[in-house]
């Protein structure tokens, strides 16, 4: 989308930097890049990371430059997305505010499949009633499933392995590769409290 709150990012930041020094993560594909927040967030602090984006909007693309914010851009729906266009390993790819664009099982589809080719998958998602309609005339905006909750995300998606909860964003980090957990889960561990006492937020919750 083209827009993204702000609650649950810090926390991102510091996670995948963490992971990043850690020689975790070099290639980065961003599903429905909209305005380039990620890239924004994180990739001066990551120089030598190839960075992938995928949209679906071309009016996205051009009206907040993906191709210079970006390594590669590909134009087309995270759904139908061609894995195999991203040469090399992945190491992470960012799901942010994308699930409620589908309906469930889609998603669960999509999750699925982003697991087989990435080492970490991170979902940013809205985990209470958030209807949304269309956005300047982009039918990709419609929040499609509304009513997340974080018990149902961490249901839905087993391989969820940490989680972060800020307002009415929930982040987590998902892996299937054993060798991957262990670094996850220390960064998880040493940085979730320290975001959390730097926030000042008493919506703030992990696990």
């Amino acid at each position: 989308m083209s827009g993204s709150s702000q609650f649950g990012k810090l926390y991102t930041a510091v996670l995948v930097q963490k992971l990043y020094q850690a020689g975790l993560i070099r290639r980065v594909v961003d599903i429905g890049a909209g305005g380039g927040t990620y890239s924004e967030l994180l990739r001066g602090h990551m120089p030598d990371c190839d960075w992938h984006a995928v949209e679906v909007w071309q009016p996205y693309i051009d009206e907040f430059n993906l191709t210079d914010r970006y390594d590669t851009v590909h134009q087309v729906d995270a759904r139908l997305f061609d894995w195999d266009q991203v040469k090399g390993a992945i190491d992470l790819v960012f799901c942010g505010d994308i699930l409620e664009h589908m309906e469930k099982q889609e998603a669960e589809a999509l999750v699925d499949r982003i697991l087989t080719h990435t080492r970490y998958l991170l979902v940013s998602i809205p985990i209470v009633h958030y209807p949304q309609d269309e956005i300047n005339g982009n039918p990709y905006e419609v929040h499609v499933k509304d009513d997340w909750s974080h018990e149902e995300v961490v249901a839905t998606f087993p391989d969820s392995q940490t989680a972060f909860l800020q307002g009415s964003i929930g982040v987590y980090m998902l892996s299937r590769q054993q060798a991957a957990l262990a670094p996850l889960l220390l960064a998880h561990q040493f940085i979730a409290p320290l975001v959390e006492k730097n926030l000042n937020d008493p919506s703030v919750y992990w696990q």
